[in-house]
């Protein structure tokens, strides 16, 4: 009796045991061609196995790829085909069908490109820039995935197992870079309090078209046409301009006092220039060989961004000051600006009777006397640019020179003579009879 519940029992223990081996080895028992790997990577686990992926497979297909031998066997098939330059990755995909695109559903999960800092420009408030940071990215390494892999399968085991290697992928700009190239190189303003509201008018709308704007590398701008045309319809107004000598109404007067500013901010900024022109006369407003004189003809403003970055402008006109900022990489001097006088030339005066009243609201007798036209002096003057490191001078450079005809003042007066006050008359006293 003890032997037969022995013999059960061991009839039992066998059966489980049997049952339990063929659930995991029986396909490798069965088939021990086949080989299952084990993908780990951010705590996941997926499983390819050999063969679940032959079911499309031909004869001629199975015998060619090498389906029915052993792990060994297949590793020394790759490393032969490794001596052929074949890439160990190719070769793993020809004798694993399905395993591409197996890896591949792996790298949509892991791969994701690196974000470079981006730079927002805000021309009209401060801070002047605001920054999303950096991503770095990761990327599979296919590459040391092969090399794992053939590795595994030279061990002859049925089961292999690895960790997905990841390469990190390094952003192209980070933020510590964007917030380095936009650092202020240049700010240069220029006084139109005294001017009329025309005139301060077509500075700012002038100011304007360059206010936000954004200059990559080696990207050439000309003032004129970034302002475009100085017309009425585009908004800009009537105001003094001067031409030949003379003072003289025409439609834009005061975009000179815009270009001068915009090129000075140009010049401190180390900023190439490829077109200048000069005024006839020296301007008010700025010193001598540090005009920049446009027109809608042939006066232009021209540069070129000669640095490794965008230039970012800022412009406008505000309380009477016209100002530019350009930002950009750092300035690797600090650039001061020298106008040197060498002769003057003095100015005439000429004076106008107003026989005809035609300013008899600004003058009327022979007493009063009204400037028309202000005087300035011719100029010979000559332009220098000193270049400073840590306060310390390090070189200067001659930048331009320049000849400037004197404007002659005119001056209106009065024709009439002013009346006599009547005399008094003596006040007589009143008395009561």
């Amino acid at each position: 009796m003890k032997k037969i519940v022995f013999l059960i029992a061991l009839v039992l223990f066998t059966g489980v045991f049997y049952l339990s081996y063929s659930n995991t080895f029986a396909s490798t028992a069965l088939k021990p061609w086949d080989v299952t790997i084990e993908f780990i990577y951010d705590n996941n686990k997926i499983h390819y196995v050999l063969s679940k992926n032959i079911n499309l497979l031909t004869k001629d297909d199975i015998q060619k790829r090498q389906i029915y031998c052993g792990a060994k066997i297949k590793a020394a098939w790759i490393e032969a085909q490794k001596e052929n330059d074949i890439p160990y990755f190719l070769s793993l995909c020809y004798l694993f069908p399905g395993l591409e695109n197996f890896i591949q559903k792996i790298q949509k999960k892991i791969d994701t490109p690196p974000l470079d800092a981006k730079i927002v420009f805000h021309p009209n408030s401060m801070p002047r820039f605001t920054y999303s940071a950096d991503t770095i990215g990761r990327q599979t390494d296919i590459e040391s995935l092969s090399r794992m892999l053939v590795s595994a399968l030279k061990t002859g085991s049925f089961t292999l197992s690895v960790f997905v290697p990841v390469l990190n992928l390094q952003p192209k700009f980070t933020l510590e870079e964007a917030k380095n190239t936009t650092i202020l190189r240049s700010s240069f303003e220029t006084d139109c309090s005294s001017s009329t509201f025309n005139r301060q008018a077509n500075i700012a709308l002038a100011l304007s078209f360059f206010n936000g704007l954004i200059v990559p590398p080696k990207t050439e701008v000309s003032f004129n046409n970034t302002v475009g045309h100085r017309t009425a319809e585009r908004g800009f107004k009537t105001a003094k301009i001067l031409s030949d000598g003379k003072y003289i109404e025409g439609v834009g007067g005061g975009v000179c006092q815009a270009s001068t500013t915009l090129f000075n901010a140009l010049v401190l900024a180390d900023v190439q220039i490829t077109k200048l022109c000069q005024h006839s006369s020296k301007s008010s407003y700025i010193e001598p060989s540090f005009d920049a004189m446009v027109n809608s003809g042939s006066g232009d403003l021209g540069f070129v961004n000669n640095t490794e970055r965008a230039l970012y402008f800022a412009a406008g006109c505000i309380n009477g000051r016209a100002k530019v900022e350009i930002y950009g990489i750092p300035n690797e001097y600090k650039i001061v600006r020298r106008s040197v006088i060498k002769q003057v030339t003095p100015y005439k005066t000429y004076t106008i009777q107003d026989y005809e009243g035609k300013y008899s609201d600004k003058v009327l007798y022979v007493d009063q006397r009204y400037v028309l036209q202000h005087g300035a002096e011719g100029t010979k003057s000559e332009g220098y640019l000193d270049y400073y490191k840590d306060g310390v001078l390090v070189f200067s450079r001659f930048y331009r020179k320049n000849e400037y005809r004197p404007i002659d003042e005119i001056d209106v007066v009065g024709v009439k003579k002013r009346p006599k006050e009547p005399n008094s008359i003596p006040q007589i006293p009143i008395t009561s009879k």
